[in-house]
């Protein structure tokens, strides 16, 4: 056997088990993580698994073309996965009819607190982009805030607000907290809190802002995180982690596959409790929310079976939103219910936290 029919076997070989993990990547959004976690981990690698099975069709497409029908007919069965994850820019008609409402989403990571990104000045640069996009309400996760929101509200001329601090807060430094919050151009005149029994660092927040006598209200929402700590992102990205006191007897591997498990698992009770409370809302409803979950996953189903994702109406190409080692992975979301019409929706690319802000534009259905 000459080396050129030994390389197209084990590519072969490789391409079958690239097909089967695409394959399984489907059922993670229709199987809870509560009855496996198996197919989860393979809906998290999906665009890796996508892109794998795409370059084979190409490879086999010049060598053996009739090898290329396996990812083929994989990719045709996930076409409607596909469109949860990647839209083109063709003939997206921005409209603005009636009463409109901007709605920025944006998880600043405690406003690079701890000179994250390495840059200067990062608090100030997120509230000029936040200025310059002019929403009418913004939903801030990982929130920060030492002392008073008189700076907040001045620099943001936004004289409305409903923040919450979780339990969680930074220890290190006296009446400092972490958490959410929604400032608003528009009064207030209702809100509230929705707590999570299996995590009390993440929680869900809600208003209902009046415009031109229309309330609609909105949620902030930040699912369960993954809880990542510095070994685990240093693993991630292929270097060699220093290693944890509390976990210096687990593989790498193990800890970040642990850490990932009980994320999935913890998120399907907060989507049930989150989604009967949206369901219940008597107005017009907008929800930004950090879900820690890509498009391709159980929690993106949930909330799709019941809510319009704007990404998905109005966005462009993959639209991710997580800066870090894990590419490609769009895990920030601007959804509406039936009330609401979706004008526009982009997202921001700039790199001042490890999240990308979105932001939309919404008309009230009469």
């Amino acid at each position: 056997m000459n080396l050129g029919k030994i390389i197209n076997r084990l590519a072969y070989t490789i391409n079958i088990l690239v097909a089967i993990a695409l394959l399984f990547s489907y059922f993670s959004g229709y199987i809870s993580p509560k009855t496996t976690v198996f197919f989860a981990f393979f809906g998290l690698a999906y665009p890796i698994l996508l892109i794998a099975n795409v370059l084979f069709v190409l490879y086999w497409g010049i060598k053996q073309k009739k090898k290329a029908f396996l990812s083929i007919i994989v990719l045709v069965l996930g076409v409607s996965q596909f469109t949860d994850f990647f839209q083109f820019p063709f003939n997206l008609v921005e409209k603005f009819e009636g009463n409109s409402i901007r709605v920025m989403s944006y998880n600043v990571r405690l406003f690079d607190l701890y000179d994250w990104t390495k840059k200067e000045n990062v608090k100030d640069k997120i509230l000029t982009l936040v200025n310059e996009e002019s929403p009418d309400v913004i939903c801030f996760q990982e929130y920060y805030l030492k002392g008073g929101t008189a700076e907040l509200r001045k620099a943001l001329n936004m004289d409305y607000l409903h923040e919450h601090f979780s339990k969680t807060s930074i220890k290190q430094r006296k009446k400092a907290g972490v958490g959410t919050a929604i400032y608003s151009k528009h009064k207030i005149i209702n809100k509230g809190k929705i707590f999570f029994e299996n995590e009390t660092a993440n929680h869900c927040i809600f208003v209902d802002v009046v415009k031109n006598n229309d309330t609609i209200r909105v949620y902030n929402a930040h699912l369960g995180s993954i809880r990542f700590d510095y070994d685990d992102y240093t693993f991630i990205a292929g270097e060699k982690a220093k290693g944890n006191e509390d976990d210096k007897d687990m593989l790498p591997m193990l800890k970040v596959i642990k850490r990932l498990k009980i994320g999935f698992e913890k998120r399907v009770g907060q989507i049930n409790k989150l989604l009967t409370h949206i369901q219940n809302s008597p107005y017009p409803t907008i929800v930004g929310a950090d879900m820690n979950d890509t498009p391709v996953s159980y929690s993106y189903k949930q909330f799709s079976a019941s809510l319009k994702d704007s990404f998905k109406e109005k966005g462009k190409w993959v639209g991710s939103t997580y800066i870090g080692a894990i590419p490609l992975l769009r895990i920030d979301y601007l959804w509406h219910n039936t009330k609401v019409e979706n004008n526009s929706f982009s997202t921001i690319d700039e790199e001042y936290s490890d999240h990308r802000p979105i932001v939309g534009e919404y008309s009230i259905i009469k």
